[in-house]
Formats: C-alpha cells, structure tokens, sequence
C-alpha cells in the first residue's frame, strides 16, 4: 500500500510540473495567491511557464502593475534554477537567474507615497514568533 501511494505520489507530481496543463494550474494558484497580497487594483500577470520545476522553471513574462495600472515592473523570459532540498528547509536559494529586459518604474507622487510602495500590502508584526524559520527567512 505504502508503495502504491509513493507510486501515485510521483506520477501526480509528474504530472503537475511536465505537462502544461499542469503547470497552467500552477500558474493560476501562483498568480491568485500572490495576487491576494497586493493592495486594492494592484496586479500581477504572469506568462507561460515551462521547465520541469522541479530544479527550475522559466517565466515567458512577469509583469507588476500598481492601483492606478501603472507599470511599476516588468521583464521578458526569466530563468530560475534552484535546489529543491533548499525548499524543503523552508530556504529560498537561487543557484541561477537571468532576467531578460528588466523594467522597474519607480514613482514618487505629489503627496510624497511611492507607487511600489501602494502594489503589495504591508506585512504585519506577529506578536508571537515561532522558534526556528519560516519559509523566506533566508533568500538569496
């Protein structure tokens, strides 16, 4: 049974992360729950992914847009390469990237607020912490 379940395991990740109906999916949560983060009318937009990701992944487009549709970043085929042993101790160490056309719009208003600063909402200060890391503590 144990076997059976492993075996299952391996053909869904399979699936998930070689085929692009699974990746389209990932996609989607990615780009949904890193869309949740943003402030009212900010958005993200993420392209087609392709690559195993399991070791790595390529983004044909990444864009940021702020509350007004701004432009505030951009950039064409963006390649990762990482090792999954370091997502597994909640680390996020990039082995390799290159970003092709990058555009950052930075924008200070007429009230003195940054528009990079209204895209993404304000982390909040947890009271408690729990001992050891939590998953993007240690990014490099």
């Amino acid at each position: 049974m144990l076997l059976v379940l492993i075996a299952l395991a391996v053909g869904v990740g399979v699936i998930v992360t070689r085929t692009p109906f699974g990746r389209e999916q990932i996609r989607r949560v990615v780009e949904g729950r890193v869309g949740a983060g943003m402030r009212d009318g900010g958005s993200l937009h993420i392209g087609r992914i392709s690559g195993g990701l399991l070791t790595g992944f390529t983004l044909d487009t990444i864009a940021v847009r702020d509350a007004d549709g701004q432009l505030v970043f951009s950039a064409g085929r963006t390649t990762v390469e990482y090792d999954p042993r370091d997502l597994l101790d909640r680390r996020l160490l990039i082995k390799y990237l290159e970003i092709d056309h990058p555009y950052v719009h930075i924008v200070q208003h007429e009230d003195g607020s940054w528009n990079y600063r209204s895209v993404f909402r304000e982390a909040r200060q947890q009271v408690e912490r729990r001992v050891g890391r939590k998953f993007g503590d240690y990014v490099v």
